[in-house]
């Protein structure tokens, strides 16, 4: 019998791998193996192996990957990065889905996801779809920042991991592709004072917070803006192209077995919870 294949969804931030777990896989408990470098959930009981993985923001993401694949199956694996992005064309609005055939960073060569993976996320993607990504060291938050970038490349939109992701997984002969929501448009100023809110996991500091709203009070509004809540619905048309991917994987074999699909709620997983 062949080795069970194995789909590994990255996300940089912990809210954004609970949204993978909660609103692709449909599990409301989160059973997180945590550790300094990253974080994993794993779910068995379907015929492909399902692992979240939580590298870390920005620089954090190399470590991050390079400590979560030590625990997976390298065969047979297939490694899709999701999560938000900041949108730099005025084109873009908020939900806005991002799947790039080309990711760049300054100064080298543009990097090319995996194209048989890429092409089976698109065609469950809603049109128009953004098709350039820019992984950035360093955060763009002024709408004048993403207005010259964008004037000089026509790059559409802008991370600070999927091209560390990519790299490390091409070195390796793993399959990759990338699929982001827009978070904050070309027009939206994101202010710096949120990365210095949480840690690099995205985890918020309640310190950090109050001594920046006592500074800076008008920061509540953007905590707001970008609330629990919102960023779920933000989040939905990628959940949905996700769970529409997962079950067509397993419908290929439906033939050979039954495979139980993902509807936004899924009951009796065997979840794995590392003790």
């Amino acid at each position: 019998m062949p080795p069970k294949s194995t789909i590994l969804f990255l996300a940089a931030t912990q809210s954004e791998g609970n949204l993978i777990v909660q609103n692709v896989l449909g599990v409301s408990q989160n059973f997180w193996q945590t550790h300094k470098a990253f974080r994993i959930f794993q779910l068995s009981n379907f015929p492909e192996n399902i692992a979240v993985g939580v590298t870390g923001m920005g620089s954090s993401a190399t470590v991050g990957l390079g400590s979560i694949l030590n625990l997976l199956e390298l065969d047979n694996l297939s490694v899709v990065g999701t999560g938000f992005c900041g949108g730099l064309s005025k084109t873009l609005r908020q939900g806005d889905l991002v799947c790039p055939e080309k990711i760049v960073v300054q100064g080298k060569s543009p990097l090319q996801p995996t194209p048989w993976l890429r092409h089976q996320l698109l065609k469950y993607c809603p049109l128009p779809v953004a098709k350039t990504l820019l992984t950035s060291e360093d955060i763009v938050s002024q709408p004048t920042q993403k207005a010259a970038i964008h004037a000089a490349t026509e790059i559409e939109a802008v991370d600070m991991e999927s091209a560390l992701w990519f790299q490390y997984c091409v070195d390796r002969n793993i399959s990759f592709a990338s699929i982001r929501s827009v978070l904050d448009t070309a027009s939206d100023h994101l202010p710096l004072e949120l990365s210095q809110m949480v840690n690099a996991f995205g985890d918020p500091s309640y310190g950090r917070i109050v001594a920046r709203l006592l500074q800076k009070p008008v920061l509540a509004l953007t905590l707001y803006k970008y609330r629990p809540h919102r960023l779920a619905q933000l989040f939905a048309s990628q959940a949905k192209v996700l769970r529409e991917w997962l079950n067509a994987q397993r419908n290929q074999d439906a033939d050979k077995t039954h495979k139980p699909t993902i509807e936004g709620k899924v009951d009796k997983l065997t979840l794995t919870n590392p003790s």
